[in-house]
Order: structure tokens, then sequence, then C-alpha cells
């Protein structure tokens, strides 16, 4: 589904565009480049300041005198990469005419959470060894963890690593991990409903995990294998009989 995206432009030029280091930015480019960061401020309020377009390329005469509008893809969800719009202005009667379209990419910049000191894998992370870096996230293997969620979650203890984490790593989201609720080793009691008729078994946990995970567990005295989901630190709801 396409949408169409206004943005009235007379003659207005802002900041340099680098096609090229140093390559000053041609009036239809910077027309374009304007519409384009309008229109993405517009529609992201969310992300205002965290994503900067760059004009690539534009094919056809665009007059810089004339209303502007942009016509692309719908993109899913904030707009980062690369993506190819369709330039239209108004002539004299009224009509939209085509001059041509533009190739824009968008790149994602980040407040993102770096480690200033080395953490080993399942140790907590404290609040003392985080540090902000704002980066471009673009291209980053992995959804980086931001620094305020990360710094909260460090001050509430909730904070730790899933594996061994250099000094300076930017962190990404599967980085980390909440506590386990419940340890491997640890005795469980699984509760076991049918209508109205109600279990509870002793169990020994075979696997670790936080609330609402699914984990293993084994009963010595029926030697039964069950898997069940973690309510608190004592107890978990039988899912399947193994």
């Amino acid at each position: 589904m396409l949408r169409l995206l206004t943005c009235a432009l007379t003659g207005l030029l802002v900041g340099p565009f680098l096609s090229q280091p140093g390559q000053a930015q041609e009036p239809e480019e910077a027309v374009v480049h304007a519409a384009a960061a309008e229109t993405i401020d517009d529609h992201y309020p969310e992300r205002n300041g965290d994503l900067e377009v760059q004009v690539r390329r534009v094919r056809g005469t665009v007059d810089t005198t004339k209303e502007l509008r942009l016509q692309f893809s719908e993109w899913e969800g904030s707009p980062v990469g690369v993506a190819q719009a369709h330039l239209q202005t108004r002539r004299p009667d009224g009509e939209w005419q085509s001059p041509g379209w533009a190739l824009l990419e968008v790149a994602r910049f980040d407040s993102v959470a770096t480690l200033h000191s080395r953490v080993e894998e399942d140790e907590p992370i404290p609040a003392s060894a985080l540090q902000t870096a704002w980066i471009e996230t673009t291209d980053l293997r992995g959804e980086p963890l931001r620094i305020d969620s990360a710094r909260s979650r460090a001050h509430r203890q909730t904070l730790v690593a899933t594996r061994h984490l250099q000094s300076g790593r930017v962190l990404r989201r599967h980085d980390v991990r909440r506590p386990h609720t419940i340890n491997v080793g640890a005795s469980v009691r699984v509760v076991y409903r049918q209508g109205r008729v109600v279990f509870r078994i002793s169990c020994t946990a075979r696997e670790a995990g936080v609330d609402e995970e699914v984990i293993r567990v084994h009963c010595a005295e029926l030697e039964t294998t069950y898997r069940a989901r973690i309510i608190n630190e004592n107890t978990a709801e039988w899912v399947e009989t193994l």
C-alpha cells in the first residue's frame, strides 16, 4: 500500500548533503532531502533526532519552487535502510505530475549501553559497569540495549549476562537476561489441575528459568519428568508429561 506524503517547500535549502565527502548538495537534492526529513519527523515523532536521511540519487527534473510530495512503499516500524521514493510536483492546473524519483537512505542512531569492564557469564551487571555510547545502529547485528533500560534494570538487579562480555561491547538484548527464578537442582512443587482435581508433586528442576518460562522438572518418587511453567521461586504449573 502506498501513501502520499506531502511537504510544501518553496526555495528551501537545508544543511549539507554529502553524496561524497566534501561535495556540495545540489538544489533539487536539498529540496528532496528536506521533504524526506520533515516527513519522517512528522510520521515517526518517537524517533525524532534518532533518524538521519540522506539522498543517494535523484532522477528527473525537480522544480524547487513548486510544491513537492513524496510517494513510497510503506515501511514496517521505524523507517531504516534504503527506499525509492516517487517525486510529484503540482502543475499550474492543480494536477500532480511525476518528474522522477529519488533513492533515500535512512540511518538509525541510538543511545546504547556499553561495558567499561568485563563481565562473566551468569554474573549480574552492576550499573557502575555501564556507560553510554551514541552510535549508528542501522546495521548492528542484534537489537541494541538502550542505556535508560539497561540502567533501570541494573539498579533493580535484574540484569544478568547470558555470556562472557568483553569490555567496550555494545550490549544487545540477547546479551542479558533476568535473574533465574528457579535454578537447576532447586526443589519445585508442580501443580497439576484437571477440572476440579488438583495434585501437587514434589520435583527437582532440571533446567533454570524465569517467571512464565517452561522448564523440565523431575519427580524421583514417580520416576517421571514433566514440563512445567514457572509461577514463582517454589511453584510451577504442569504443562505436559515427558
